[in-house]
């Protein structure tokens, strides 16, 4: 997490950095020579920006009232923490996968109607652009049997999907299926797209509110997945 933070850390300094001079209206050398300085001796509000990144980039972000919660819960039922024992960093990374998702267009929109900063605005929407292309090629990946996300259930389809040679949450390349389970949070997107587009394209017997259910299902068995929730997931089994 340091190593993260150090290197992300540094990028946004130089980032706001030189922002912040391009703001002064200064030009050529001038820039330059005030984007060094603000590098060298950055002022408090650029030092609050820069862990703000620090901490969003490693998802450690401070929690807001649900998480809160949950961290209370935690703590105030005995021998629970030894279950659960991480709680920020699956929360934040619920949160990231959700914002590199079709649904970061809510995020970025509230940001607009709050009237953020343009650079928060701007972030906002690329993360939800880039989330949406990456859930796009994911259903051609799916369709085209070079993507999987979770196992089948039912035990006949489970067994023909492991003597194709599949393994769940993976991407074929060449001959050979790489997981995705820890490229975070592109691999709770990419779990996610693949296990909606099985549901939609194989399952179309089920009613919609059938489906709707079955599409928390999915969200809570690819978080449910992770190693960070292994704790938690057998005690509930």
């Amino acid at each position: 997490d340091e190593f993260f933070k150090a290197v992300n850390g540094t990028a946004e300094l130089h980032s706001l950095a030189y922002r912040a001079a391009k703001l002064m209206g200064l030009k050529g050398k001038q820039l330059i020579q005030k984007t060094a300085e603000l590098i060298d001796n950055p002022p408090a509000t650029l030092l609050e920006k820069i862990e703000a990144r620090r901490l969003e980039t490693s998802f450690q972000e401070p929690l807001g009232e649900i998480g809160q919660w949950v961290m209370r819960g935690k703590e105030s039922i005995p021998g629970l923490r030894y279950f659960v024992p991480f709680v920020k960093t699956p929360v934040n990374i619920a949160k990231e996968a959700m914002r590199f998702s079709p649904l970061g267009f809510i995020s970025a929109g509230q940001k607009i109607i709050s009237k953020a900063p343009s650079v928060e605005v701007t972030r906002a929407l690329a993360k939800a652009s880039i989330g949406s292309l990456i859930s796009m090629a994911i259903v051609q990946k799916f369709l085209e049997g070079s993507i999987t996300g979770n196992t089948p259930k039912p035990i006949n389809e489970r067994d023909a999907f492991y003597r194709q040679g599949k393994q769940p949450f993976s991407v074929l390349v060449g001959d050979k299926w790489y997981s995705y389970r820890r490229i975070e949070p592109v691999g709770t997107v990419m779990g996610l797209a693949a296990d909606t587009v099985d549901l939609i394209n194989n399952h179309q017997e089920l009613g919609a509110a059938t489906k709707a259910g079955q599409l928390v299902a999915i969200m809570a068995r690819n978080f449910n997945d992770k190693t960070f929730m292994q704790g938690l997931s057998n005690v509930l089994n």
